[in-house]
């Protein structure tokens, strides 16, 4: 009898501390089964700085609008296994070199590492991250590319330009009916010809760059048109001129002249073909100085 009310005593004992446990569970906020748009939503109205991860979410008000909107809902996390617009998201900011853009400025490690862990066990709040990551990345390229990342105001008051606008608010909302979001983003880079010629030219220099670069000319007297000089060959190289045939080498010959005239009219120097040391520095600026 004894022990009969002491087993029952015990079990009086513990079953509030069982209930106790189970209200914990139920009250934490990061359970999982909190469903991500609560999560979305407590990120973003957090009175703190939002974040993903320990880096800051640069458009947290304009993406708390659009999530706000639609009820919270994730736009790239839609299900685990279903992630092509993500994916479509990152190759193109891997591609922002090209535009002279730097893709660490949009997350891309943070997101891409998220992404290469993603599995069906990642808990609520890493998918957040995620979702909230790439959001942010998506708006700040795609103002970078339409606007850039830099006001001309802010260098001379003098500089003006008309940037190109649209509702980056409504572009992020209608991510989910695009079928293909690199293409939309790419479709907002400039298409004028004096961009695509700088685009061209970057990736020319970058080529140089990569395989070793231009010779550099030595420093010496004043080359002036008919010296012969050992370093003439260097000129020539690095001008990417031939040499005339049956011509010494080290002769600054004609040919040389009107190349040296040419780079020179490009740099904004006198076009007189004499390299002093104006020409000079400027025929030693690197492809990636250029």
């Amino acid at each position: 009898m004894i022990s009969h009310t002491r087993k029952l005593a015990r079990a009086n004992m513990i079953a509030p501390l069982i209930f106790i446990a189970l209200l914990l569970v139920a009250i934490s906020p990061a359970r999982a089964t909190d469903s991500l748009p609560e999560l979305i939503r407590q990120r973003l109205e957090s009175p703190y700085i939002p974040q993903a991860e320990t880096e800051p979410l640069f458009n947290a008000k304009l993406m708390l609008g659009v999530y706000e909107e639609n009820g919270f809902t994730p736009i790239w996390v839609n299900g685990r296994n279903d992630m092509k617009k993500a994916y479509a998201l990152v190759n193109t900011v891997g591609a922002a070199s090209e535009h002279a853009m730097d893709p660490g400025n949009y997350h891309l490690s943070l997101v891409s590492g998220m992404l290469a862990d993603l599995s069906d066990s990642t808990v609520p709040s890493r998918l957040v991250d995620l979702e909230l990551a790439l959001s942010d990345m998506y708006l700040s390229f795609a103002a970078h590319s339409l606007r850039g990342r830099i006001n001309p105001n802010s260098i001379d008051p003098e500089w003006f330009s008309n940037p190109r606008d649209q509702s980056l608010a409504k572009m992020l909302g209608s991510v989910g009916d695009e079928s293909d979001v690199g293409a939309q983003l790419r479709s907002l880079q400039p298409s004028q010809q004096g961009y695509l010629r700088l685009k061209e030219a970057l990736a020319h220099y970058r080529e140089i760059a990569a395989n070793g670069g231009w010779p550099k000319v030595s420093a010496g007297t004043t080359l002036k048109p008919g010296m012969t000089d050992p370093r003439v060959p260097t000129v020539r190289a690095r001008l990417n001129q031939p040499e005339t045939a049956g011509q010494d080498a080290m002769l600054y010959d004609e040919q040389l002249q009107e190349s040296v005239k040419d780079f020179q009219r490009r740099h904004g120097l006198e076009p007189d073909a004499v390299i002093g040391k104006d020409t000079l520095a400027m025929l030693n600026l690197s492809a990636s100085q250029k």
